[in-house]
């Protein structure tokens, strides 16, 4: 078990509560403004000490969102399976993370510094010790640029993966409209990337139940209005992000809600049709919005995480 400031590798962890450390480490990120980011990092050890088969979930949030908006996931789990240990990060700007809010100026930075974790944390046991990396929205996107950029390392870290709604769409019409105005004055690009015209997540779009509706509206490290720099990162890479999933070849958990109008749902369908099909496990929810960790039937998703996980 950890003591309180112990090193693993290159990380110092300080502990903040039983079996919780927390520590950071710089971005790769530039934040106009604010120069070097300090990106926020938590863990949840596992129940039990003496784990021969410990399974490390390394979670990547969406777009607005925090590493707390899967605390209901990781009780859960934590207490089904005692030999599950957690790690989380705020992306750039997110959470807890230093950095412009809602802004990050590459998508690949992002995954830059996944990878600056992944490598910074200590893998106790190549041949027992499973890795897990869970990409949910904007965290899936990442996970899988993660996957194709990185492949040399992935291969040795990550065993399996799950995503989750990640293939997004942003069709409002005033959005569309300043994408144009951009497109045609180019010379204002710079001064429009900063801009944060629209909330793009609203609470019922994301959620169906009204107290967890009220707690995200609430939340006062959900970010309400990325800026238009992300949002067009998002964008650039789903242009070519089916291209990923003929690179994968870690068996894969894809879950993906039906009820979202968030996502664009036959590009997932696309997408997983380019996997190879015996690492292939695919859910689907029909009565569940975009947020599936915080939905009322979230228990559904938990169950089929840890029965896939124990595969």
């Amino acid at each position: 078990m950890h003591t309180e400031n112990e090193s693993d590798y290159y990380l110092t962890w300080k502990k903040v509560a039983d079996r919780t450390f927390v520590s950071h480490f710089t971005s790769s990120c530039l934040s106009p403004g604010y120069g070097q980011s300090q990106i926020y990092v938590k863990k949840f050890e596992s129940r039990n000490d003496n784990s021969q088969n410990e399974k490390v979930i390394f979670i990547l949030h969406d777009l607005c969102q925090h590493h707390g908006r899967f605390i209901q996931l990781i009780e859960w789990l934590q207490n089904s399976d005692p030999n599950i240990s957690v790690c989380c990060l705020d992306f750039v700007g997110h959470g807890l993370s230093s950095g412009t809010r809602g802004h990050y100026e590459k998508l690949e930075g992002l995954a830059d510094d996944v990878i600056a974790l992944l490598t910074q944390y200590k893998k106790k046991n190549f041949q027992t010790e499973q890795w897990i990396l869970l990409g949910h929205g904007l965290g899936g996107i990442v996970a899988l640029d993660l996957m194709s950029r990185y492949q040399h390392l992935t291969d040795s870290l990550i065993d399996k993966l799950i995503i989750s709604n990640f293939t997004m769409q942003f069709t409002s019409s005033l959005l569309n409209i300043e994408k144009q105005l951009i497109e045609e004055t180019s010379f204002l690009f710079p001064l429009t990337s900063h801009l944060r015209p629209l909330k793009i997540f609203k609470g019922n779009d994301l959620l169906s139940n009204s107290v967890e509706i009220m707690k995200l509206e609430l939340d006062p490290l959900v970010v309400q209005r990325p800026t238009l720099k992300s949002i067009r990162e998002i964008q650039k890479k789903m242009s070519s992000i089916y291209l990923d999933s003929y690179y994968l070849d870690r068996p894969i958990l894809l879950l993906k809600s039906q009820n979202d109008p968030l996502i664009y749902e036959s590009g997932i369908e696309y997408f997983a049709r380019g996997l190879k099909k015996n690492i292939l496990n695919e859910k689907k929810y029909s009565n569940m919005k975009h947020d599936l960790y915080n939905e009322v039937e979230r228990e559904v998703v938990f169950n089929d995480i840890l029965n896939w996980i124990n595969l």
